[in-house]
């Protein structure tokens, strides 16, 4: 069972990687092509677009997995369940796309041919069954196609996008990534699922579990990309394009992260199905070790290098983005907790309500932050917003699983890592040359070598068997 949830962590980890190469080969030339204006009018009207796409899919992404996850040792059981979920989703996926062409007609009075092209991210929401691979553990499957298809689209942008004229190209190739990258897993499907007619009723059994879903991913987008919605509204686009830019380089290393999480909540819910708490408390400790270790190193690691990396990566024009980042580094670490307690407790035990309400709680916290701060300090003040929230929602979701999950051990094996992370800060901030690149390049090598020694002394002396489990990559705790 361990090889092979390492096998689907080792695939998924590749998909995340070129998830994080990816805007490190397009971001710098994007950024200088079509500037912060151009970037901010690509974010403002993805994000509408991505709106209507979560309310498409309402809460199969999670519902789905974690269905088929529980049923995946019945082929027959799962098939039935799999095209239940999916003519339900293919009936909502219409009603928003007429939705979304309603407001393109009636609404839209500004970028209409983007809007017209974001239709896309929309419609892609009848392609989307990735949850039917990630229940059935099949990453390898979707890691293949993903790459496949981020290969074809960095290929076209770095080709077809030339001048800040060019942004309804960017969003073309985007869109028709996204588009792709669900259409490409269908050949598979018939691989793995037999045919099996749904009743009515059996699809409109999925309409309440999938709603009590739904409203987190509803709070979630909202304090998501509600940022970047307000930042449009009531600042300016280059705003936008510089929270963008700093929320990307967040984002990256929080895929990695965010890979272990993906992984786990098929396996967990799996387990708890089986009810083998010993085997559950170890998973839940091995993960969350390892999420601390790698979001303190990203987090005081961005820190460190902020000053130098941003205009040697984005420009001149990009200074505001530093700021950005010092300010939002740091939610890695709390967003990196909250992903184990929720993937690895909260959904794979149905605690589908508790994680509802922290995640409300938080946007509607974020929701009063932002209208309180953009229209005064613009990105900074969603940056503020944005950072107060995943703290909040990191310590309701910690408050609810207190009982159920080894807490006060998670933090015990926690703080260590954090002031490890801040010693390596310390170490590399001063750290300068004349050279931008030359700079940026020595804070990293210097920041990977504090880091990594002061870790291994840690675990050697205080957590031997975690010590053993590095080194040697299977799980001791």
């Amino acid at each position: 069972m361990l090889n092979s949830l390492r096998k689907n962590l080792i695939y998924n980890s590749i998909y995340q990687l070129l998830v994080i190469l990816t805007p490190l080969i397009t971001s710098p030339y994007i950024s200088r092509v079509l500037g912060a204006d151009g970037i901010g009018t690509y974010s403002y009207n993805y994000t509408v677009a991505n709106y209507f796409l979560v309310f498409a899919m309402l809460g199969v992404a999670n519902y789905g997995n974690r269905s088929i996850s529980k049923a995946r040792d019945n082929k027959e059981e799962y098939s039935k369940t799999f095209w239940s979920i999916y003519f339900f989703q293919i009936t909502f996926s219409l009603i928003i796309i007429i939705l979304y062409f309603l407001y393109f007609f009636f609404l839209c009075k500004t970028n209409r041919l983007i809007v017209l092209i974001e239709s896309l991210v929309v419609m892609s929401s009848i392609f989307d069954v990735t949850w039917l691979f990630f229940g059935l553990e099949l990453f390898k499957v979707t890691t293949i196609r993903s790459i496949i298809v981020k290969l074809f689209t960095v290929v076209s942008l770095l080709i077809f996008v030339r001048n800040n004229k060019d942004v309804w190209i960017y969003c073309l190739i985007m869109s028709l990534g996204i588009l792709a990258n669900q259409i490409l897993l269908w050949p598979m499907v018939v691989r793995y699922v037999k045919w099996s007619k749904p009743t009515i009723n059996e699809i409109l059994s999925n309409l309440r579990p999938n709603l009590i879903l739904f409203l987190p991913v509803v709070a979630i987008s909202l304090f998501v990309y509600i940022d970047k919605l307000m930042l449009g509204i009531y600042s300016t686009y280059s705003e936008l394009g510089y929270f963008d830019n700093a929320d990307k380089i967040t984002s990256i290393p929080m895929s990695l992260i965010t890979a272990l999480g993906t992984v786990m909540l098929p396996r967990m819910s799996y387990i708890a199905k089986k009810k083998d708490k010993n085997l559950e408390n170890e998973l839940n400790e091995y993960s969350m070790f390892i999420a601390v270790l790698m979001s303190s190193a990203f987090a005081f690691g961005i820190m460190g290098i902020t000053k130098p990396f941003v205009p040697l990566f984005f420009g001149k024009g990009f200074t505001p983005v530093g700021t950005l980042l010092l300010i939002m580094a740091p939610k890695m670490i709390f967003i990196s907790w909250a992903n184990i307690i929720r993937n690895q407790y909260l959904l794979p035990h149905s605690r589908d309500l508790s994680y509802t309400i922290s995640v409300f709680i938080g946007a509607i916290v974020n929701l009063v932050i932002n209208i309180l701060l953009i229209p005064r300090y613009g990105a900074n003040g969603a940056a503020i917003g944005s950072i107060i929230t995943e703290l909040l929602i990191t310590t309701a979701q910690t408050i609810m699983a207190w009982k159920y999950m080894e807490i006060s051990k998670f933090v015990k094996n926690g703080i260590p890592l954090i002031l490890i992370g801040l010693v390596m800060y310390i170490g590399i901030v001063n750290i300068s040359f004349d050279n931008l690149l030359v700079t940026v390049l020595l804070r990293i090598i210097s920041g990977a070598v504090i880091y990594i020694i002061l870790v291994l002394i840690y675990t050697f002396f205080f957590r031997k068997k975690i010590f053993n489990s590095l080194l040697s990559g299977k799980l001791q705790v």
